[in-house]
């Protein structure tokens, strides 16, 4: 303790603060009137009172807090906060000291001055010798800005203890620089015992899309099941148009249009001009462009019925309808003698594309029939020969 008293100008006995007065006091009562057991309000101001001229580091801290956020009635003052900061951050409370550096971090960034970073150093330092990892994840954003190798080792340093915000920073600092196979654990962490929501979203798309994982074994199934939860009430607006989104184009890839266009309308409804809502416009014109297509089909259908009657229900099928032929006309087949159509107008579509192949076959049967004769031929000469041999 002496090392760090030693280092801070304004520890000791130079660190003063006026007396309270009665509405510091009356502040103080109302934020500690349920963690302090009394059995009157003047019992419970006194022993406040005790407390303060003891320096209880936990008291000068939250008197520091009622400053600095102005709670309570008293008008707020960084300035005046100091003071309570200081106090407490001597006697070693965590908090009072991570607060007491967040004041000099916030003074840095405002005036440039390197003695009020240097402060904020030396405060997070002595927080993080005690264990606090928030104290740890601040250094880190303070030394990421020279040396982002420290910033990581001490972000990273965090991670082991599972602190949250040095769990998220570095995902994102490992993402943004496409360091995947860095980024995977973390997400599963920040995902699966952090619950956090945007996490989920990036290891969902690293699941996919084989991001870092293991052997980039993509899982599509895994995927799904972490989106879905995601695109319910409870989540920002934000989370629930991503999940909603690539939900969406999952199921379109899968062409399963019913779930695809559900999530789609769910992105849509929050963001009225993403991505979602182009998607379901094209999956309207598709489905109108279908709907129009079937109609016409039926249309053609009726007509065929009317001119040519009923179809059989067994038998052979068009070569390019592939329906059974109809019941008052025969089926027309091809000289190739292989594929079969069940009215002129098949064959006027289906002739121009089968030509060739009918050509192939043609000749694959022409040469069969003519080995087939030379076969005969030889057998009848050869018969006729064994014939004269017995005869003679």
């Amino acid at each position: 303790m002496a090392q760090f008293i030693s280092t801070i100008e304004t520890h000791g006995a130079s660190t003063t603060f006026n007396p309270p007065t009665s509405l510091e006091i009356t502040a103080l009562c109302t934020a500690l009137e349920t963690t302090i057991v009394h059995e009157s309000p003047e019992i419970l101001k006194q022993a406040i009172i005790d407390l303060l001229n003891q320096q209880n580091p936990e008291i000068l801290y939250k008197m520091g807090i009622i400053h600095y956020d102005g709670l309570y009635g008293v008008p707020k003052d960084h300035a005046k906060a100091m003071p309570y900061y200081e106090l407490a951050a001597e006697k070693n409370h965590i908090v009072a000291l991570n607060s007491l550096a967040g004041l000099h971090a916030d003074m840095s960034d405002v005036t440039g001055l390197p003695e009020h970073r240097n402060k904020a150093i030396t405060f997070y330092t002595t927080a993080a010798n005690q264990g606090s990892m928030d104290a740890v994840f601040n250094l880190g954003c303070i030394y990421a800005k020279t040396d982002q190798k420290k910033a990581i080792a001490l972000w990273q340093q965090a991670v082991e203890s599972r602190h949250s915000e040095s769990i998220i920073c570095l995902i994102d600092y490992y993402w943004i620089n496409k360091k995947f196979t860095l980024c995977y654990p973390l997400l599963c962490i920040a995902s699966n015992e952090l619950k956090d929501a945007y996490s989920q979203c990036l290891l969902a798309k690293s699941l996919l899309e084989g991001l870092g994982v293991n052997k980039n074994k993509k899982n599509e199934e895994r995927a799904i099941q972490l989106l879905i939860p995601l695109t319910k009430i409870g989540h920002t607006k934000s989370i629930i148009v991503t999940a909603a989104t690539n939900l969406g184009q999952i199921y379109v890839l899968k062409q399963d249009f019913e779930n695809g266009k559900k999530f789609h309308t769910i992105a849509a409804q929050i963001e009225k001009n993403g991505l979602s809502t182009q998607a379901l416009k094209k999956m309207n014109k598709i489905e109108n462009y279908l709907e129009n297509e079937a109609k016409q089909k039926q249309e053609k259908q009726k007509l065929h019925t009317k001119l040519l009657g009923e179809r059989k229900t067994d038998g052979k099928k068009c070569s390019h309808c592939n329906e059974f032929g109809y019941l008052a006309t025969l089926m027309i087949g091809c000289k190739c003698k292989k594929t079969w159509v069940c009215s002129e107008a098949c064959k006027k579509i289906f002739k121009p594309k089968h030509a060739i192949a009918c050509r192939k076959n043609t000749k694959r049967q022409q040469q069969k029939d003519r080995k087939h004769t030379r076969l005969t031929n030889i057998k009848m000469k050869n018969t006729k020969r064994q014939q004269q041999k017995d005869k003679q």
